[in-house]
């Protein structure tokens, strides 16, 4: 049983980034989280996600931007795992794209090319969120 969350709740991500990047620059990830599902995931409750960075570039911070409290993240290897606290409710049926959001900065890579950046939620927003680009 998962204390704090509903099987009616289904937290959902979209991520947004720059189409481009100058090598070994700051690159920002903005993730919005959403609700599919049918009951409101309540405000103060920590929503788990993880992001699998790509090769080549460097965490350096991550920061609430719109409804959320806070945001810690830890680096693992190779997936930060970040908990953010929500300062206010998703209601259900709220899209991803519109949903309380955060940022996360990296330094990109010192090498030219393609980079894909994968990240996921749990839909409880609690449990361990699947494996990003899995």
């Amino acid at each position: 049983m998962v204390i704090g969350a509903s099987a009616a709740q289904r937290v959902t991500l979209a991520k947004t980034a720059p189409a481009t990047v100058t090598t070994s620059s700051s690159l920002i990830y903005t993730l919005n989280l959403g609700n599919e599902g049918t009951a409101d995931v309540a405000g103060g409750m920590p929503v788990v996600v993880t992001n699998q960075l790509p090769a080549g570039t460097t965490f350096v911070s991550a920061a609430p931007v719109t409804l959320v409290t806070s945001v810690s993240c830890a680096q693992g290897s190779p997936l930060l795992t970040c908990t953010v606290v929500l300062s206010t409710t998703i209601s259900a049926g709220t899209v991803a794209a519109s949903g309380p959001s955060f940022a996360v900065t990296v330094t990109a890579s010192s090498s030219t090319g393609s980079i894909t950046n994968y990240a996921s939620v749990a839909e409880d927003g609690i449990s361990a969120p699947p494996t990003p680009g899995a």
